[in-house]
């Protein structure tokens, strides 16, 4: 089933990544995007209110097709799932997690950011990747991103 991602993937010519602050109002947006004509969205966890908003617009709006990126670990994985998502994006990949995925046959796609990353995933049946250029990125910009979205004890940001 993992192999479904492609298809969610062609249902809309762009998906937008969202990362929502606000729970207030989010139905306008939502509503807005579906006169957009787009059929899917991403709604990255990098905020405390991500899972209810993934929630909102899975259960108002069925026919937007609602996943969760930025998912980090198995736990977010069955919290995303729990929450009404349809399929989940991740930052990186971790053999753990993309198994996880295969195991509750739900959509997921791994970032990758070299051939290493491709080739374990190959190796559990995966065939689409989010492909992360290490090399287009600025490398304060990405170390200071990379800290914002792995880092949830705050050890690198000197919390």
């Amino acid at each position: 089933m993992h192999n479904s991602i492609k298809s969610i993937l062609t249902m809309s010519p762009v998906m937008p990544v969202l990362v929502i602050n606000k729970v207030d109002k989010v139905e306008h947006l939502f509503e807005a995007l579906i006169k957009g004509n787009l059929k899917v969205v991403e709604i990255t966890l990098r905020t405390s209110c991500a899972l209810k908003v993934i929630e909102i617009a899975s259960k108002k709006f069925p026919s937007l097709m609602v996943g969760a990126g930025t998912v980090l670990n198995e736990k977010d994985l069955q919290d995303i799932k729990s929450a009404g998502a349809s399929f989940a994006v991740s930052p990186g990949s971790t053999i753990s997690l993309a198994t996880k995925a295969l195991d509750m046959k739900f959509p997921f796609l791994p970032g990758i950011a070299n051939s290493s990353d491709i080739m374990n995933l190959i190796n559990l049946g995966y065939k689409s990747f989010k492909f992360i250029d290490p090399y287009t990125l600025k490398p304060y910009q990405f170390g200071v991103d990379a800290a914002k979205t792995i880092d949830p004890l705050g050890l690198l940001q000197g919390k």
